[in-house]
């Protein structure tokens, strides 16, 4: 069992740090670099993260009266 974990923290922190080391790259990228900065803007955060659409008002359903 205790092996299991073991490999599982090791594992994880291995993934952290391959993880760390593309996102410090990617940054000095970006760093200076409009282009580069409008890319990943278009390309990557507005996709994951999503447009803030503005939203169509709700109509609002007539109340029925209490029985």
């Amino acid at each position: 069992m205790i092996t299991i974990f073991l490999t599982f923290i090791l594992t994880t922190c291995l993934y952290g740090c391959v993880l760390l080391l593309a996102c410090r790259r990617v940054a000095r990228h970006l760093r200076g670099n409009q282009e580069a900065v409008k890319a990943v803007t278009e390309h990557v955060l507005l996709p994951v993260f999503g447009r803030q659409d503005e939203q169509e008002p709700v109509e609002e359903r007539p109340k029925e009266p209490l029985p």
